[in-house]
């Protein structure tokens, strides 16, 4: 309610612009990957890791800059006139190229994530007595994705730490993986390697699932036209 007070509305959609770019270029690359890499005999959670670096590879920047616009206000008083390209040139201006790339590593490690999801997902609706239908693929990618994100979340946490970090050099709080860990457990507890996984079930499980229904149903519809 505190943003709803002191941004209004717009204050809720802060990033969208950058999702919007990032969600549907990660899966654009994510899957024709996986897909060629599980066809050459490659067991499936290798292909879900190998598909999910390098699309994360092309993606990082933009989700470093829907980090930023999203906790902006966070940092600086006025955040009405911080858009999209702005955000950019701020990143690049003041901290280079590598700035785009601020959680990389913990990105990296974040691939437990998809390598879990994928061959759960997998298995799930092979297993599922509704089969390939709609229903049973919403069910078993829902489930799959609560499972993943439960299990990998407080690294989802690390990165998003890492890319809103706008300090550079000496002055950084969080200096590498291991050190931002021990810092957050002595100032907040273990309890804030979970802070917001609620928000984020909430709208990265429909996300899913609907991203996994749509691109069944392209497999399907192509496979059909051979």
């Amino acid at each position: 309610m505190n943003r709803l007070q002191n941004e209004g509305i717009a204050g809720w959609y802060r990033g969208l612009s950058a999702a919007l770019l990032t969600v549907p270029t990660h899966y654009a690359i994510f899957f024709p990957v996986y897909d060629q890499i599980k066809k050459n005999g490659n067991n499936k959670v290798f292909a879900s890791v190998v598909a999910g670096a390098v699309s994360e590879i092309f993606t990082n920047p933009f989700w470093v800059v829907r980090t930023r616009l999203q906790t902006h206000h966070l940092h600086f008083t006025s955040s009405s006139d911080y858009g999209l390209l702005n955000t950019f040139r701020d990143i690049a201006r003041k901290e280079g190229f590598l700035g785009f790339y601020k959680g990389f590593g913990a990105t990296l490690l974040a691939l437990v994530q998809v390598g879990i999801f994928m061959p759960l997902y997998e298995v799930l609706k092979a297993e599922s007595v509704y089969g390939d239908t709609s229903l049973g693929i919403l069910c078993a990618s829902s489930t799959a994705r609560v499972v993943a994100m439960t299990i990998s979340y407080p690294i989802e946490v690390l990165r998003t730490r890492f890319q809103d970090q706008r300090a550079v050099g000496t002055n950084r709080k969080y200096t590498g993986i291991f050190s931002a860990i021990r810092l957050i457990l002595k100032e907040e507890g273990g309890l804030a390697f979970y802070a917001g996984i609620t928000a984020n079930l909430t709208r990265i499980v429909p996300n899913t699932a609907a991203c996994l229904l749509g691109y069944e149903w392209t497999v399907y519809l192509f496979q059909n036209e051979d």
